[in-house]
């Protein structure tokens, strides 16, 4: 019989082009597309990451059972907390990532049953940021961000799991997350060398690396800009949450409200108004500024606040008795001047306390930040006080007024040329003059700057009060720390002083 013929041979499948290795960096707004791309997965699962499951795509977003919906640009839980909103990514690659982003809750006040939410970052099982406070409530009038700015080590495999967990009920419970991923420098392996493009004229400018450089009053702006965050937290820093800018302002419940030349606390001591700046680079900084008091005397009941300025989680300055009190009558203010030895990461923190309640607590803060760098010359232990006469801090010195004996040391306000306080103080390069009693003795104050031995020389002159009969005269002290070095009277205090 002859030979079957051949049957025909299919076409050879052509060769797929390469997919390039996926690596740890992502961005969610721009990879956010079908299940798995870029390691993304969109799904729910339950309050503490339990049983992720994914979910079908509908167009642009992501849906499920009980108003579940995910979008590059909005989340919405389901009904209850087995189905809370999870994005999940998966590490590509073994190395250290960065994690940064924020997860803002829309309001829900048009809802009184709307019980709002909470969020979780997590790396495979383990809890590593837990939000709630602000937006775990109801009654929200206006949006409510919280950030994140992690480090993590992974091996390929891991899983962040970003989740977004509905209260007793889902009622308003819209949001958005964005979210940055990005392997760290050195942790990776180093990729081939591309080669140099052609010119094509001047190059982009690059934006340098932040440092330990900051002006409050000039960077005041976006939550994170140059290392400021504002929001609220308790008396000692404790649970800092983020809130929502408005306008010009940042503000929460309560009358919180952060400006760059305005501050008032919240209700209670678990708002007090916070403002947090992130260190930037390991190394030496120096913290000055000063934080004014409104006065309160026009609420009997105001009581007042207390200042606390915070590195990580230790208290570094207090400031209660001048500012912590009711009717002051005039603007009240309180400086300071820190070095701190710091590394990346570190959180300074100006927190304003209220007392009891938060009437008239207004006032305001200003800080600088600035690198001390090694070569900069140090303060030394020579002034002039006719020519270093200046701002609050100038060279070591401090202008106010104290009690006979030294006793509770406070500065005063600038006025022009001059520094002046209640009942006639004022204290000028040229000229002083005490307030009405022994508890504001006029008080020029100098800071050692360092180990050494120092000669102080000068003189003080009493001007004639003949013209007042009961003009009474002066006492002059000079003192080191707390023990009265010279003492001066006899001639100057009394009354018909008749010349200088």
């Amino acid at each position: 019989e002859p030979e079957p013929e051949p049957e025909p041979q299919p076409e050879p499948e052509p060769e797929p082009e390469p997919v390039p290795e996926r690596t740890n960096n992502t961005v969610l707004a721009t990879d956010f597309g079908e299940q798995g791309e870029n390691g993304w997965y969109y799904g729910y699962a339950k309050y503490e990451g339990q049983d992720f499951t994914t979910v079908n795509k509908d167009g642009d977003k992501y849906t499920g059972d009980g108003g579940l919906e995910m979008k590059a640009d909005f989340v919405h839980p389901g009904a209850d907390g087995d189905h809370s909103a999870a994005y999940k990514w998966v590490a590509a690659e073994d190395g250290k990532i960065k994690v940064t982003g924020d997860y803002t809750k829309y309001a829900n006040s048009d809802d009184a049953n709307a019980d709002g939410v909470t969020f979780r970052l997590m790396l495979n099982e383990k809890v590593e940021q837990f939000e709630g406070g602000k937006i775990n409530a109801k009654g929200i009038t206006e949006p409510q961000t919280i950030t994140f700015d992690k480090e993590f080590e992974v091996k390929k495999g891991d899983y962040l799991l970003f989740l977004v967990n509905p209260e007793g009920n889902n009622s308003y419970d819209g949001g958005k997350l964005t979210v940055n991923i990005s392997a760290v420098e050195g942790s990776e392996p180093e990729p081939e060398p591309e080669p140099e493009p052609e010119p094509t004229g001047d190059p982009e400018p690059y934006p340098a690396d932040r440092t330990n450089n900051t002006v409050l009053a000039e960077d005041f702006s976006e939550q994170g800009e140059n290392g400021w965050y504002y929001g609220y937290s308790k008396y000692e820093g404790a649970d800092f949450q983020t809130v929502a800018k408005d306008g010009d302002k940042f503000a929460g419940d309560g009358g919180l409200e952060l400006k760059a030349d305005f501050v008032h606390p919240g209700a209670n001591g678990d708002h007090s108004a916070a403002y947090k700046w992130v260190v930037a680079e390991d190394g030496k900084i120096k913290v000055t500024g000063d934080y004014t008091k409104y006065a309160n005397s026009d609420d009997v009941n105001a009581d007042g606040v207390t200042f606390r300025l915070m590195l990580n989680e230790k208290v570094e300055q207090f400031e209660g008795e001048t500012i912590h009190k009711s009717g002051i009558t005039e603007d009240r203010t309180v400086t300071f001047d820190k070095e701190f030895e710091v590394k990346k990461g570190d959180v300074l923190l100006f927190l304003v306390n209220p007392e009891e309640n938060n009437a008239y607590d207004g006032g305001k803060l200003t800080v600088k930040i600035s690198a001390v760098e090694e070569s900069e010359p140090e303060r030394t232990n020579n002034t002039v006080l006719a020519e270093d006469f200046g701002e609050q801090g100038e060279n070591g010195w401090y202008y106010g007024y104290s009690k006979y004996e030294g006793q509770d040391f406070t500065t005063v306000n600038k006025d022009g040329d001059k520094y002046t306080g209640e009942d006639g103080l004022e204290l000028k390069a040229d000229f002083v003059h005490p307030g009405a009693n022994g508890d504001h003795s006029a008080a020029y104050k100098w800071v050692v700057a360092e180990d050494g031995k120092i000669k102080v020389t000068g003189d003080y002159t009493k001007y004639a009060n003949s013209d007042d009969a009961n003009a009474d005269g002066v006492t002059f002290r000079l003192m080191l720390n707390d023990k009265v070095e010279q003492f001066e009277g006899e001639t100057i205090h009394k009354s018909g002083i008749t010349e200088d």
